[in-house]
């Protein structure tokens, strides 16, 4: 796959919580953001959905056991149809 880099700005501590929860769910943030950049493409319109915290992203009480499953069932079948 042939990449490129992006350089974004975004608030430090949304950027940490970012990268903790993509790290407890076994992901990098970088496949968080690829993903997101495929669906926006793939839409060719936003997705954003009602914020569930001022980020938009699970505060650590607001996640479950089951939701992250759940998220990691669903990362790792995009990444398989990455790879094939």
């Amino acid at each position: 796959m042939n990449t490129a880099v992006i350089n974004i700005k975004t608030d430090a501590e949304l950027k940490k919580e970012a990268q903790q929860l993509a790290s407890d769910l076994g992901i990098s943030l970088t496949s968080v953001l690829n993903q997101s950049l495929k669906e926006f493409v793939a839409e060719k319109k936003k997705s954003f959905g009602k914020p569930k915290t001022p980020y938009g992203i699970f505060s650590g009480s607001d996640v479950t056991e089951e939701d992250i499953e759940e998220v990691k069932k669903s990362w790792n079948k995009a990444v398989d149809e990455l790879v094939e």
